[in-house]
């Protein structure tokens, strides 16, 4: 209270739980004259509780999805709808373009790292390793493409509470005979190189998202996507690559997406505006603009 009272804020943005409480706390008493303006985004589906529902506080909620947009409205019916304002998480297309591909010298490390991988058409999960996020699915899958030439890439951190659940799979993997087929890499600061070296990517997570930032980024590389239809992500492939949509839990149906997408190697669409970084930071900038209009108390 006492930083925000020397800093004299115009707006407050608060995107997560725990600082909206502190912010909440903070505020509270002050005369709407003197208060900076606050805007909360909405970034995750989180649990529906009063903890979460500070997130729909702000005078301005912004909601990174319409699947956001359709929590908020659904878990929280007191909220105003004219408040909220979907604004999508923006990649920068300079860094995610269609053209771009790992240099040589990636190629020599990552196949000193992992040889059984080369020469092969990846098929590539990205994701941390929990069970929301479809390892048994995936692995299934994986069955199903029984070809030497297919090969899975598992792309995530196993966090310590998660290693029992990473030997599981693990274990299941080698159950079903694909353990040979399949390279876990563990966390890694090269996810870009990774996406644009895969033939397809998955996004095979059996609860709904807020945002697919990671099929969109693959989709930006032009990388052909196969996800289940919900959340964030069903919105980004609908809008580059409705084909690579597949009904929650179908994991046939996944596999055919998969081998079709590798035998006639389709090209999403380029990425749109409105998932760029400049759309989002413009939106974001008009939220601030329409708050501080009339001028705010702070102001010169």
């Amino acid at each position: 209270r006492r930083w925000l009272k020397q800093a004299r804020l115009d707006i407050l943005h608060v995107r997560s739980r725990m600082p909206a409480w502190v912010t909440k706390l903070a505020l509270a008493g002050w005369p709407p004259s003197r208060r900076p303006r606050v805007v909360t985004t909405v970034h995750g589906l989180y649990s529906i509780s009063g903890y979460s529902r500070v997130m729909t506080t702000g005078e301005v909620v912004i909601c990174v999805s319409e699947a956001v947009r359709e929590y908020v409205l659904t878990n929280y019916r007191k909220v105003d709808a004219e408040k909220l304002r979907v604004i999508p998480r923006g990649i920068d297309p300079g860094v995610y373009f269609p053209e771009y591909r790992p240099d040589s010298s990636w190629w020599e490390a990552w196949g000193r790292a992992y040889p059984q991988t080369m020469g092969k058409r990846w098929i590539t999960l990205p994701g941390r390793v929990t069970r929301l996020k479809g390892h048994a699915p995936f692995l299934r899958v994986l069955t199903q493409l029984d070809d030497p030439d297919i090969h899975g890439v598992i792309v995530g951190d196993v966090r310590s509470v998660k290693q029992a659940y990473a030997l599981e799979m693990r274990e299941l993997a080698q159950r079903l005979g694909v353990a040979d087929r399949v390279t876990w890499v563990g966390h890694r600061d090269d996810l870009r190189d990774i996406l644009a070296a895969s033939s397809v990517v998955v996004g095979l997570s059996t609860k709904p998202e807020a945002f697919g930032r990671t099929s969109l980024e693959a989709l930006a590389l032009r990388k052909p996507v196969v996800a289940f239809d919900h959340g964030g992500a069903g919105e980004v492939l609908r809008s580059m690559f409705p084909n690579g949509l597949v009904a929650l839990g179908n994991e046939d149906d996944v596999a055919s997406r998969c081998r079709w997408a590798l035998e006639h190697r389709p090209e999403p669409t380029l990425l749109p505006y409105e998932y760029t970084l400049d759309a989002m930071l413009t939106s974001i900038g008009g939220v601030y603009q329409d708050l501080t209009q009339p001028p705010h108390s702070f102001l010169p």
